[in-house]
């Protein structure tokens, strides 16, 4: 227990020492979201280069993050305009009585979500946790070393899926590889990493927009309580709720942070809106589109703040880069063993296998559009349907709301509304294509789209829920304006 204190204990300073590094102190969300960000790139990559480098137990992790450390320190030396110590202090958050009771009760609805997470072992409860996501963190650290698979290996044609998820399980897996149990039961822990990134990223997202302190609460209290994320929290590597996560976290890093964006601040928030991406590439290629859409505003953003396209050609390389470190090592094996960085998918002339009988296009041809249609809804609304039903209205009122105020929008408000229509848009257009979105072959042919496939989509709802927020926000702002004003 000792060592798994430790090495937790070194990755949050190295997360700390990059978020100020970055001058993400200057605001309690800011920091919040860079320091869970950093954390999360930081264990990944530790996991990762100890696997590759064949040295996968307790001590090798243990040397990668000693040299990590020292990298963060002399990093943070190195910045010019780091502040004094005195000057660390976040920006206050004043509440009204109101805005209070939300926050509490908000926060208390997250503990209440996270406290299973913290205090009962991790859960098995999809197939896919027998059959892969549970399984090559136990051979990775059997083996202490993260390669290809052998023939022996590869039972399962997951094998040669992206498994960065499952690289941040082996994080808190390896301190107990003499204990099975211990070593199971201490992965929960991923849930609480993947939820606080959703939290941190609305509270950030939505003060940047301008809106209200607390207005964050709406959106986390949606994303507590509802029984799909949970479900999602529970399995083993939390791939799903890791993807999603991880994009929305980008996305709220490709926001401007005002109307006068310096450039430092880009720079950061270019990195950060990178490696977060690139990971979520790593844990499925299904993240492509959004982290497209993320790439997109970077570059734009890049070119507006510095009033020259050079800048978005750099923007756009930095976030080639960090994807390259965070997820190229998956593409780059497949590639190397198989001949298709994709594999097992064929694509674009690579071997490979089309997965037939799987996607809601071939669905809606074996069945008919209208009950393609009616099917789909009924599993991908399913968060429950309450939920999916104010995402909906908060992703089709922000349209309202950017058409209306297309003449008064702030920079950041463009940038937020455009951007989440994008990956709205995005998504709802590549969905019928994606293998697995109908489910496997045995529900297809039995005449039901499979109950787990909303996960393919799980971005859609915070982004959704975050919007909804910001409209109560606006309304709340405009109904008090004209009233403060009466006798």
């Amino acid at each position: 227990m000792i060592t798994f204190l430790v090495l937790n204990a070194g990755a949050t300073a190295v997360a700390v020492l990059l978020a100020l590094a970055a001058g993400a102190h200057r605001r309690t969300s800011r920091f919040l979201l860079a320091t869970l960000s950093g954390y999360l790139v930081a264990v990944y990559s530790i996991v990762l280069l100890a696997g590759v480098a064949g040295h996968l137990t307790a001590t090798g992790v243990t040397v990668v993050l000693a040299a990590a450390v020292a990298a963060a320190i002399l990093w943070l030396w190195r910045s010019r305009s780091v502040e004094p110590i005195s000057a660390l202090r976040p920006e206050p958050q004043r509440f009204t009585a109101a805005g209070l009771v939300v926050v509490i009760a908000a926060t208390a609805s997250g503990c209440l979500w996270a406290w299973p997470h913290f205090v009962q072992a991790t859960g098995l409860r999809v197939w896919d946790d027998y059959t892969y996501h549970m399984v090559y963190p136990g051979l990775w650290l059997r083996e202490h070393a993260i390669a290809a698979p052998t023939p022996a290996q590869a039972f399962t044609m997951q094998a040669w899926y992206p498994l960065a998820a499952s690289v941040v399980a082996a994080w808190f897996m390896a301190p107990f590889q003499e204990a099975r149990a211990d070593a199971l039961a201490w992965v929960s822990l991923t849930a609480p990493l993947y939820g606080g990134l959703v939290a941190a990223g609305a509270a950030e997202l939505l003060a940047r927009v301008g809106c209200r302190p607390g207005t964050w609460a709406l959106p986390v209290v949606l994303f507590a309580t509802s029984h799909r994320v949970a479900i999602m929290a529970g399995s083993f590597s939390d791939a799903d709720l890791a993807q999603a996560g991880a994009l929305f976290g980008a996305f709220a890093f490709a926001i401007p942070r005002g109307s006068a964006d310096a450039g430092r601040d880009v720079t950061a928030d270019t990195w950060y809106a990178g490696v977060l991406s690139g990971f979520a590439l790593g844990v499925k290629a299904s993240a492509a589109p959004v982290a497209l859409v993320i790439l997109a505003m970077v570059a734009l953003r890049a070119a507006w703040s510095d009033g020259r396209a050079r800048a978005a050609a750099r923007a756009a390389l930095v976030v080639a880069l960090t994807w390259a470190a965070m997820a190229g090592y998956w593409y780059g094996r497949n590639l190397i063993h198989t001949g298709n960085p994709v594999y097992p998918a064929a694509w674009l002339g690579w071997p490979g296998t089309t997965f037939p009988e799987t996607t809601l296009l071939e669905y809606g041809r074996q069945y008919g559009l209208r009950r393609a249609v009616s099917d789909a809804l009924v599993v991908y609304l399913n968060w429950p349907p309450l939920h999916a039903a104010l995402a909906v209205i908060g992703l089709i009122g922000l349209a309202a709301w950017l058409v209306w105020q297309r003449r008064a929008l702030t920079t950041p408000a463009r940038y937020f509304g455009c951007g989440a229509l994008a990956i709205a848009t995005a998504v709802v257009l590549m969905l019928p294509t994606v293998p697995y979105s109908a489910g496997n072959a045995m529900t297809f042919r039995s005449g039901f789209v499979h109950w787990d496939s909303m996960r393919y989509v799980a971005t859609l709802p915070i982004v959704g829920w975050v919007a909804l927020g910001f409209l109560l926000d606006v309304g709340a702002r405009r109904w008090r304006t004209p009233a403060a004003g009466l006798p």
